[in-house]
């Protein structure tokens, strides 16, 4: 008997303590996104199953957002054109994992799919992310706003998104081993960030405006980079430029080296 309830305390400890939470639904995704947690998706998760669901929001204490209101809630809910992004606030120590053919997607074209607002020690690993419909003018695919060390690997991210990434205020943003392809307006946006590293990385098909402005940045780089078939617009010439692909061996606070 006392082997039994031994048995059973363990089960329970181990349980309560558990750290890796395996999610195939919106619902269970949203809800599983706490600090200290690994969530492993499983399949193709549409963040919209939820996010545009007023009842199942209140449920899971998704607070509206309200840009003259300091958020309260880890979770908030922000009204775009056509529909509702998330946007999670001021969590740490949170890794998002993919097992193979694992998506997340939402369907407002002018939302991110996942949005990092003053975040700490985010891990996202092997998941493709990105709109069920092509967007332009609003809405990428990741955003970090005023986070701290990011790590993106393995990752695929898909346009329909204005771009793949958008970084602001970001310090330590790493990306290894990812891709990002059919933007609509760029490959990613960097703004007043610091110690930004993307190695061995492909972005493809990505068209229309300048595919990598980097603002105010300090210490930017691209090791072993390949870029190609990106679509620009010519202002001179008032029609579109496809260019041939090449590669980028290391670029830094703007400067960079290319070669052909």
């Amino acid at each position: 008997m006392r082997k039994l309830l031994l048995s059973l305390f363990l089960l329970i400890s181990v349980g309560i303590n558990a750290k890796d939470y395996k999610v195939s639904t919106a619902l269970d995704f949203i809800k599983a996104l706490k600090p200290n947690r690994t969530v492993i998706v499983q399949g193709i998760i549409n963040l919209s199953d939820v996010l545009e669901n007023d009842y199942l929001c209140e449920q899971l204490g998704i607070e509206a957002y309200d840009d003259d209101l300091e958020p309260k809630s880890t979770l908030l809910r922000r009204e775009e054109y056509d529909g509702h992004m998330l946007i999670i606030n001021k969590v740490k120590n949170l890794t998002i994992k993919g097992e193979d053919g694992a998506a997340i997607i939402v369907s407002p074209r002018y939302a991110y799919p996942l949005s990092f607002q003053m975040c700490k020690d985010i891990k996202l690993i092997n998941f493709t992310a990105g709109h069920t419909d092509e967007g332009y003018c609003a809405g990428g695919v990741l955003k970090f706003e005023l986070c701290q060390n990011i790590e993106i690997e393995r990752c695929d991210l898909f346009g329909c998104g204005i771009e793949g990434i958008t970084a602001v205020g970001t310090t330590n943003l790493v990306c290894k081993k990812s891709i990002i392809r059919d933007c609509t307006y760029s490959i990613m946006a960097l703004r007043n960030c610091s110690n930004t590293t993307f190695e061995d990385c492909d972005f493809y098909r990505c068209r229309e405006l300048t595919m990598i402005p980097v603002l105010k940045c300090t210490n930017t780089n691209f090791i072993r980079c390949r870029i190609s078939h990106v679509l620009l617009y010519s202002h001179f010439t008032d029609r579109k430029v496809e260019t041939q692909s090449f590669k980028i061996t290391q670029m830094v606070s703007g400067g960079a080296t290319i070669h052909t």
